[in-house]
């Protein structure tokens, strides 16, 4: 059945001071993802939606993050319904980002991550296996 969608809304609306929440694997809908985070948290740090394989899409990652200004980590392994789209809702909603972890997010390229990361001032950490993993991504020395 999955999370329900109130007490989960009322959570990211009223908690002012969270800092991480983790709602990886949990079977919360498109819909429910998308209603959080209604107001802006300038607290939150962390954000877990791993494991979201048929929900979370590049779309509801623009949509939550629009108000996370300051996340600097977010896990979005095992969620088969992303595309590049997500890394420009990335670079566009969170500047203080410092770990990804996007294992298993098929569709991002060696490439995509590359041009990416090199927008990214403060990524410090990206944790992908084995979604990108090719000889090109040597090429990632270049920025270090």
């Amino acid at each position: 059945n999955g999370v329900s969608a109130d007490p989960l809304v009322a959570i990211t609306k009223n908690c002012l001071n969270l800092v991480e929440l983790n709602l990886a694997w949990c079977k919360i809908s498109t819909k429910t993802f998308s209603r959080l985070f209604p107001k802006r948290c300038e607290s939150m740090k962390k954000l877990n939606v791993s494991g979201g394989r048929e929900t979370v899409t590049s779309d509801v990652i623009r949509t939550m993050t629009a108000n996370l200004p300051f996340l600097d980590t977010i896990g979005i392994s095992d969620c088969f319904k992303l595309d590049r789209d997500v890394l420009t809702a990335l670079q566009e909603n969170c500047p203080c980002l410092m770990e990804l972890s996007c294992s298993r997010v098929y569709p991002l390229s060696s490439e995509d991550m590359i041009m990416w990361a090199g927008n990214m001032p403060h990524l410090l950490f990206i944790n992908a296996y084995p979604s990108f993993l090719t000889e090109r991504f040597t090429q990632f020395e270049e920025w270090l």
